[in-house]
């Protein structure tokens, strides 16, 4: 016999109850008391980042076809590939140089074709025969700094400024490979020395060919 009793506004004991569901529902969502999971999240910040996660190193893959180690910034290049970092490097420089003209075209018209001489300069070290130079120089000395043992060093110097002695430019004997800070100094110390330079005049001094005994007339007077 079916139950005819009566729920109040309901007619039947399933709709009392979802009735009576409804009404918790209800009041769960309008509840002043908020739920556990509604506590504030603190503001995202690098030093509560650096505080839960740690001092993690950022890392990258190999940049070596095939390799897939990952290696520690700034570096880009593992261990076992090494080698081709001054390479990639270098190349970095080159396109970074060449894509900005408003630098390139100063550097060219004020510094390296400021006269007949500098741009005789300019047109060698753009010549194959430079490049093959250089990269012989690079090879020889396995790419460290002659003057304090940086490693990765891709820059080739003349021992004996070619501005000097336009004679020793092609002699792979006068070329040595040196990195950017004693590069720096290095040509510091050719201006006082050999007078090179803009605005400088020409010294009549010996020629200097050993590379230890100018590592030690640079530094000393630089102070260090």
């Amino acid at each position: 016999m079916r139950n005819t009793k009566q729920y109040g506004l309901v007619s039947s004991w399933q709709e009392h109850q979802m009735l009576i569901r409804a009404q918790h529902t209800y009041e769960k969502l309008h509840s002043k008391r908020k739920p556990a999971y509604s506590k504030r999240v603190p503001a995202f910040s690098l030093d509560n980042a650096k505080r839960r996660c740690g001092d993690m190193t950022r890392v990258r893959r190999c940049r070596y076809p095939g390799c897939h180690a990952m290696v520690q910034l700034p570096a880009h290049y593992c261990k076992q590939h090494y080698e081709h970092e001054a390479g990639y490097q270098a190349n970095r420089q080159r396109w970074a140089r060449s894509h900005n003209q408003q630098y390139q075209h100063k550097y060219n018209t004020q510094t390296r074709n400021r006269n007949a001489t500098k741009h005789d300069q300019y047109q060698f070290y753009r010549s194959r025969q430079w490049q093959r130079l250089r990269e012989q120089a690079l090879e020889r000395d396995h790419y460290i700094c002659q003057y304090c043992g940086q490693p990765n060093s891709n820059t080739v110097d003349h021992i004996v400024p070619i501005e000097y002695d336009g004679a020793l430019k092609d002699s792979l004997d006068n070329l040595a490979t040196i990195c950017r800070q004693c590069h720096r100094l290095k040509t510091d110390w050719e201006h006082s020395w050999y007078g090179t330079g803009i605005d400088n005049r020409r010294k009549r001094v010996a020629e200097l060919h050993d590379v230890l005994s100018i590592k030690y007339l640079m530094n000393k007077d630089n102070g260090s």
